[in-house]
């Protein structure tokens, strides 16, 4: 499960947080990855950040934050295809923002 928090500050600065499931699995067991950022692919390139945040009670993992920052509109209308595009790859629904 993924929830998707947009966080308007003053204009044009945007963040937009993206909280994994409780319990994240790539957190858990021997094999544990080290994340080291969160990496959005499409055929226009790469948004990325490495603004990423993991809370642990008694060496448990119980979610994984990641933050990408928009600075200007630009970034927004990237992120928004971006979006359009997982969702439909996905088969989620997706709507755009009047």
């Amino acid at each position: 499960l993924l929830f998707l928090l947009p966080i308007l500050l003053l204009p044009p600065l945007l963040i937009v947080s993206l909280i994994a499931k409780q319990s994240p699995s790539i957190l858990q067991g021997d094999g544990a990855a080290m994340v080291t950022g969160m990496f959005l692919v499409d055929d226009e390139g790469v948004l990325e950040t490495t603004n990423i945040e993991a809370q642990f009670k008694d060496g448990t993992p119980l979610h994984l934050q990641a933050k990408y920052i928009m600075n200007t509109a630009a970034d927004w209308d990237r992120f928004m295809r971006f979006m359009g595009k997982y969702a439909k790859e996905s088969d989620l629904g997706f709507q755009e923002p009047p």
